[in-house]
């Protein structure tokens, strides 16, 4: 079995016309199944051309790929938002998580538990 390969894209990136050929091309070459590829966009960057930024991350997860976010809780943080996209995954930010435990925080975070265990 391959080890998943991770790579982060900005948001200059995710809204390059030739993002969803490159891709493609790039899996083709290497011989890289779509479900080893990772691709984490920072929800700042996710945010910024939002419809440009859904149908792109939406194709290229229709073609296996797997998005993840990463750095959730440095920028919009609602996750509301993050329901929208089609992700994999959260990465939350270590200064997100940090105090976890006070009260406010665990307000916080409460709707992204619920929705992610529902």
């Amino acid at each position: 079995m391959l080890p998943k390969i991770a790579v982060n894209l900005s948001a200059r990136q995710l809204i390059q016309a030739t993002l969803i050929s490159k891709s493609g091309r790039i899996l083709e070459r290497t011989e890289i199944k779509p479900k080893y590829l990772e691709l984490e966009i920072t929800e700042t960057a996710m945010m910024l051309h939002f419809d440009i930024t859904y149908n792109v991350l939406s194709l290229l997860s229709e073609r296996g790929i797997r998005i993840y976010v990463d750095d959730l809780g440095t920028g919009y943080t609602d996750f509301n938002y993050q329901k929208i996209f089609p992700v994999k995954s959260l990465k939350m930010d270590r200064s997100f998580v940090r105090d976890l435990a006070s009260a406010p925080i665990a307000e916080l975070t409460k709707p992204y538990l619920q929705w992610h265990m529902a």
